[in-house]
């Protein structure tokens, strides 16, 4: 999975949206990550310094979007811009869904039983310029419905309230726990007993790089 880093077009805007030592976790975890030149040039980050973290620096715009599968960005881009990527792009597959529900066998392929054509990628994901994936390593969140090997649909844009189910990378560790705010603390939650909660303390580096809003499941 590509993502892209762009560089800022408002006015006095002088953040960037993902910082060299950010773009080394992401391809420490497998992603490839290209930045627009000159991207962190306002927040003191050169091109050298992205290309030091492992991202590839491109200038043409158009190149960068060309086949980014997820693009970050302080403001949301303009949809010019994401003409130009691979994620208002993609392929849409409808399917049918049918409005019978079932219990055990499948519904009658009769005409007045068919409720519309669903496309997966717009039921599941939203907002495509802040969504990525994720695939589940572990047994931690099961009793939340989440399972080995599941695949998460992350949504950047959301905003961590308390209780959601969260992706956190924990002193360089990406790990999926439900998110629990109590009297000034952070705890991340597991949903398994065999588990402890991890309470967040001053020395831990952690950062939430989005909510999950759904678990594709493999039987």
């Amino acid at each position: 999975m590509k993502i892209a880093v762009i560089k800022e077009r408002r006015q006095f805007e002088e953040r960037v949206s993902c910082t060299p030592e950010i773009v080394k976790k992401f391809i420490n975890l497998g992603f490839k990550v290209s930045v627009q030149s000159e991207a962190g040039i306002s927040s003191s980050y050169f091109d050298s310094d992205y290309k030091s973290s492992g991202a590839e620096v491109v200038k043409s715009e158009k190149t960068l979007l060309s086949d980014a599968d997820l693009i970050f960005a302080i403001v949301r881009p303009d949809i010019k811009l994401l003409k130009l990527s691979s994620i208002d792009n993609q392929s849409s597959i409808k399917l049918p869904l049918y409005s019978c529900k079932i219990s055990a066998g499948f519904p009658s392929p009769a005409d007045d039983h068919l409720e519309k054509n669903l496309d997966l990628n717009s039921y599941l994901i939203k907002r495509p310029a802040a969504t990525f994936f994720v695939r589940v390593n572990g047994d931690s969140m099961i009793n939340a419905g989440i399972n080995d090997n599941d695949i998460l649909v992350v949504d950047r844009s959301i905003k961590p309230a308390h209780g959601k189910v969260i992706i956190a990378v924990l002193d360089g560790q990406m790990t999926v726990k439900r998110l629990y705010k109590r009297s000034g603390k952070i705890i991340l939650m597991p949903e398994n007993d065999l588990y402890k909660p991890i309470e967040i303390e001053d020395h831990m580096n952690m950062e939430i790089w989005g909510v999950v809003t759904s678990s594709v499941h493999f039987l």
